[in-house]
């Protein structure tokens, strides 16, 4: 999960990056849908807020260390785990998606690296909280899943099930970030903040491949197929890229950025709607982001699809009230289940009382008049829509252009069925 924020300091662009989202990549990518009120409704069945936890921080702060390939093998930060912190997690049955690395906590692990992901694990099933293994993998290697590792994220996932299996530790399913890989995400922002407004363009024309984008998505089909193979849920963290890219149903925006989001198969699938990143850009799209992303989601993955939140401290979110109205807002519209991007953040922002307050409020969904004036677009929504819509034009033409000059032109493959079957195997009953 990727977050960067473009801040400006010294006379230079300074560039920080961490877990799970975009933030100059949702200034220039964002909303696809205008809200259709006549299709929101509330469930009877409840719903909870979870959050993603274990990854570096964005910047370092007391003794979490800023993300960065040097810090992969390092000792995760455990100080948010506190005693009154588990009481909560344990109270609400809140799900926690552990951040869980090949090479350091599971697979063929470097010599001297320590871990504490088992006993931490083995902590969270004793309480009865929800856990899921948010897999990465080294960053040589892209850190998160996209276009160009579905073998090595296969690898990992069967690695991560010995690992589990030996340890008897439980887990509710795995979870992947379906994104930019880290190298693709540091072209994208040097193209998104260049002066030279070709840069971006230039950088999306040597991606373009249809044929390897729809072998990526094969290879992502077997590694779903696989883990249902063995009883695993899989669920995936979306760029929003992927929702944006299939309003004219192909897949050429997530071609020329190397994302392969729109597999079909996944058991959930989580857009993440960061307001928090989309305000550091300078404005704030207000509650209607995050509703209109998840109206995209319905409609595109139906029930599986759902969206993220983020960040807690950060933007509108500095203060508790805009995230307690945005996960009640989410939750009046149908979502039953919201990861929010950070427990650290959550934690070190508004402490036990504030993780209470967002565990309570997915119980109090909005209702009538409330909820159609949280999911009103705002001004800024049409601005965002056209940049969204240009992005993916330019991708199309791109395709055409570069296919053409390598001497057979196509379009861009269609969605959903322009690589062709990609249904996975059914979900097989547990093993564990």
């Amino acid at each position: 999960m990727l977050i960067p924020c473009i801040r400006r300091s010294a006379g230079r662009r300074n560039i920080i990056v961490s877990g799970l989202a975009l933030a100059a990549i949702l200034a220039t990518l964002p909303l696809t849908a205008q809200v259709n009120h006549l299709a929101l409704s509330s469930s009877s069945a409840p719903s909870i807020v979870g959050f993603w936890a274990g990854e570096d921080a964005a910047v370092a702060q007391s003794d979490r260390k800023a993300t960065s390939p040097a810090t992969y093998y390092e000792p995760a930060y455990r100080g948010d785990f506190t005693p009154e912190v588990w009481q909560v997690l344990q109270e609400y049955r809140i799900p926690i998606y552990l951040n869980v690395r090949y090479g350091r906590d599971f697979g063929p692990v470097r010599p001297n690296v320590q871990s504490d992901v088992v006993e931490l694990v083995r902590k969270a099933n004793s309480l009865k909280v929800p856990v899921s293994a948010w897999i990465v993998i080294p960053y040589e290697q892209g850190y998160w899943a996209y276009q160009g590792n579905a073998p090595e994220m296969l690898k990992a996932v069967k690695a991560w099930a010995e690992w589990k299996k030996a340890n008897h530790l439980q887990f509710l399913s795995v979870a992947v970030d379906q994104e930019f890989s880290w190298q693709n995400l540091q072209s994208f922002i040097a193209g998104v903040t260049s002066h030279d407004s070709g840069k971006l363009t230039s950088w999306m024309r040597t991606n373009i491949d249809p044929t390897a984008q729809c072998a990526a998505f094969h290879g992502y089909q077997q590694f779903i197929s696989w883990a249902h193979l063995h009883g695993i849920r899989v669920v995936a963290a979306e760029a929003p890229m992927v929702a944006d890219d299939l309003a004219d149903d192909n897949m050429a925006l997530q071609n020329a950025l190397q994302i392969t989001g729109s597999s079909p198969g996944y058991d959930r699938m989580y857009l993440m709607a960061y307001r928090s990143a989309v305000a550091q850009s300078g404005f704030d799209p207000g509650s209607a982001y995050a509703a209109s992303y998840y109206t995209s989601m319905q409609k595109y993955f139906g029930s599986i699809g759902q969206v993220s939140l983020g960040i807690p401290g950060q933007g509108p979110y500095k203060t508790l009230d805009p995230l307690v109205i945005d996960v009640r807002m989410l939750v009046g519209m149908g979502a039953k289940e919201i990861p929010i991007y950070s427990l650290e953040e959550m934690v070190a922002s508004f402490g036990v009382t504030g993780l209470k307050a967002i565990a309570d409020a997915a119980q109090h969904p909005m209702q009538g008049s409330e909820l159609s004036e949280a999911t009103k677009p705002s001004p800024a929504t049409g601005g965002m829509l056209a940049m969204s819509k240009s992005q993916d034009a330019t991708a199309s033409e791109l395709t055409l252009a570069v296919t053409k000059e390598h001497g057979h032109q196509q379009p861009p493959n269609r969605w959903p069925e322009g690589c062709g079957d990609l249904s996975v195997r059914p979900l097989a009953n547990s093993h564990d």
